[in-house]
């Protein structure tokens, strides 16, 4: 497949994750109500993030979105949905982070640099993602009790992403297994550096030390490979 049939096969999937996603997180018509919906989820993001989950009550981001409480029940019949819709956005505005990368040209082992930077900057905006990849207790046993078929949606094209570039980025030189194993690595490298320290040490700027860590890390996954599989 030509890198011009990879960007618009890769385009295509990533449109209709984000439609499918759009339709599920924003179905009404009315501007209005989307526009609520919105207030809701990201007064609910705020105080998951800032207070837990156990100790948000559903009146408080009621009361932060300047919402009645019945109005938030109208719109996610119980907390554990509330908190799988506020994942869902995060994960929405990460597609939005996605899509400039197959709608520029650029070189294979540039586009798989700009993942990676993008993943870095973007993971720390996505705070309840990040806690419930990281085992937040809390979280994990709320998300139990919805059905949480769009996520994994959104993790598998995720790692197609990821297999797609690093086989762009080696020249198409490695076996199937191997793409998988170094996609995988990436990904929890990626996961690694943004959870185990603050992104920017000294006077770099989040950017800057994106940038330097995408370099790194490209130079690690694009190496011949050394470890059998």
């Amino acid at each position: 497949m030509t890198q011009l049939a990879i960007m618009v096969s890769m385009d295509s999937l990533l449109a209709d994750v984000s439609d499918r996603l759009d339709a599920f997180l924003q179905p009404d018509q009315d501007p209005r109500q989307a526009r609520k919906r919105e207030r809701i989820l990201a007064a609910a993001t705020e105080h998951f993030t800032a207070y837990g989950y156990r100790k948000t009550s559903i009146e408080d981001v009621a009361r932060a979105a300047g919402v009645a409480k019945g109005t938030v029940y109208l719109y996610y019949r119980s907390k554990p949905e509330l908190l799988f819709h506020a994942v869902a956005r995060e994960k929405r505005h990460y597609l939005d982070r996605l899509a400039p990368l197959w709608r520029r040209e650029l070189e294979p082992q540039d586009r798989l640099r700009e993942m990676i930077r993008q993943g870095l900057i973007v993971n720390r905006e996505m705070p309840l993602v990040t806690r419930l990849t990281s085992g937040d207790r809390e979280l994990a046993l709320a998300m139990e009790e919805v059905d949480t078929a769009v996520l994994a949606r959104i993790g598998d094209l995720q790692r197609q992403i990821t297999v797609k570039l690093v086989d762009e980025a080696t020249g198409g030189t490695l076996s199937d297994a191997e793409l998988a194993a170094r996609a995988e690595v990436l990904m929890q490298a990626i996961f690694a550096v943004v959870t185990a320290a603050p992104l920017v040490p000294g006077e770099l700027s989040v950017e800057a030390h994106a940038a330097r860590m995408a370099e790194l890390l490209v130079s690690g996954v694009t190496a011949p490979c050394a470890v059998p599989v």
